[in-house]
């Protein structure tokens, strides 16, 4: 038991007797139990920490892997829009092309058929120019005929 003063000098002194440990909460059994029982909820403190360390990565990682899932996406539909652009540039430029080789396959035919109409009228005009030429001789010839019986 021990005894200690209570109080201020001027003031009138009292005594309490304190009895230490009647419940033995200072033994060392008691003592080993708290630190074991601490221990065991620092562990479980620890424990917790982690798990939502790890769980907090988690989320982290799913956000990232969201994050690079949809840029993933986006650059996807960036590369089929400019696929499907430069497709249909190419499809327009073929368009084109077919447009200007039916014009000048156009314009081939055209020439061509002025070239045959050329050529026919010519050969019109030859034989024409022939016959007229045969008309004359024969003329010619049938005068020769007549000047010559009479």
């Amino acid at each position: 038991m021990l005894t200690i003063f209570s109080g201020t000098p001027w003031r009138r002194r009292s005594f309490h007797n304190i009895d230490f440990d009647r419940t033995k909460h200072l033994s060392p059994d008691s003592i080993h139990a708290r630190q074991n029982k601490r221990n065991q909820l620092l562990i479980v403190a620890e424990r917790r920490r982690v798990e939502a360390r790890t769980i907090a990565e988690a989320a982290r990682e799913r956000l990232r892997l969201l994050e690079d899932s949809e840029r993933k996406a986006v650059e996807r539909r960036e590369a089929e829009a400019l696929a499907a652009e430069a497709e249909r540039i190419a499809k327009r430029a073929a368009r084109e092309e077919s447009k200007r080789q039916i014009a000048i396959d156009r314009c081939k035919r055209i020439k061509e058929e002025l070239l045959k109409k050329k050529i026919s009228l010519e050969e019109y005009r030859r034989i024409v120019a022939i016959r007229k030429v045969e008309g004359i001789r024969l003329m010619t010839f049938l005068l020769a005929k007549i000047q010559v019986s009479n």
